[in-house]
């Protein structure tokens, strides 16, 4: 009796930590400092299988693994042609100096483009993990 309540137990828990993985970014606004000591404030998006920080003007940030910097984020084709979220080359603030808009030149990033790559991200992490899809 006793081996039955501790299997129940243990299963109870296991079904209510699995429901509990995902946990999405906070809802605040955020100071980022860029290694020249410039800060910016956004918000940061996303969960686990993907995030990104978005400005008070909806512009998508990320941070540039090589130098470190936080830029605006681009669209671009992987190897698989999927579409993924890369740094633009353009900081978000330099030096103290920067209007925290989008320049001209880069096209904005949609909200539809990054649930899709969100979902594709979702899939990958949940397959290497081996667990089944949820019909959705």
């Amino acid at each position: 009796m006793k081996k039955s309540k501790h299997i129940r137990s243990i299963l109870f828990s296991l079904l209510l930590t699995s429901c509990l993985m995902a946990v999405p970014a906070a809802p605040h606004m955020i100071s980022f400092e860029q290694p020249d000591g410039s800060q910016f404030q956004g918000f940061l998006k996303g969960d686990e299988y993907f995030s990104w920080i978005q400005t008070e003007n909806q512009e998508v940030v990320v941070q540039n693994p090589t130098n470190g910097f936080f830029e605006f984020g681009k669209l671009s084709k992987n190897s698989e042609g999927f579409s993924e979220l890369v740094p633009s080359g353009t900081r978000v603030v330099e030096r103290g100096f920067g209007s925290r808009r989008l320049p001209s030149y880069l096209e904005p990033v949609s909200r539809s483009a990054l649930g899709q790559i969100w979902k594709r991200k979702r899939q990958k992490r949940l397959k290497e993990m081996k667990i089944p899809r949820l019909k959705e």
